[in-house]
């Protein structure tokens, strides 16, 4: 890769972990149909390694590729900021290449105080915590 394309190692790497994806989820599938071929040009970038993104200055940097502004993006960017980059997949679509980032946003799983338990019944509707608080409403 290094020679032919001037690109890192790191991409041949990536295109056989995408490929090995592909593979292991046809043959999980138990309808399996045709053997999986590659439609659609893409390639899976790691973050830090292949490609980095300043939101700052709206510029990606792609690894063997070089610099390049950022001219297509969702207007409530801004929210964005603070959530964690993660892996993207570069496209080929229509003689145009798509730069389609995930990204990660890192949140607090609730805590759980109480429960109210409702039962809708033909006849009526039971709502209570325990056995001992509760209120039958008919219907």
């Amino acid at each position: 890769m290094r020679q032919k394309f001037n690109l890192p190692s790191k991409v041949a790497q990536d295109c056989y972990r995408d490929a090995i994806a592909i593979y292991k989820s046809w043959l999980k599938n138990p309808k399996r149909g045709r053997y999986p071929i590659v439609r659609k040009v893409s390639v899976l970038l790691t973050p830090e390694l292949l490609y980095s993104i300043d939101l700052n200055k709206m510029v990606v940097r792609i690894a063997g590729v070089g610099e390049s502004q950022i001219v297509g993006y969702p207007r409530n960017l801004q929210e964005y900021k603070d959530w964690e980059i993660r892996e993207a997949r570069l496209v080929l679509r229509d003689g145009k290449v798509y730069l389609k980032v995930s990204l990660l946003k890192s949140w607090k799983e609730p805590e759980v105080n109480d429960g109210v338990a409702v039962d809708v019944n033909m006849a009526e509707v039971v709502v209570g915590k325990d056995d001992e608080k509760y209120v039958r409403i008919p219907t």
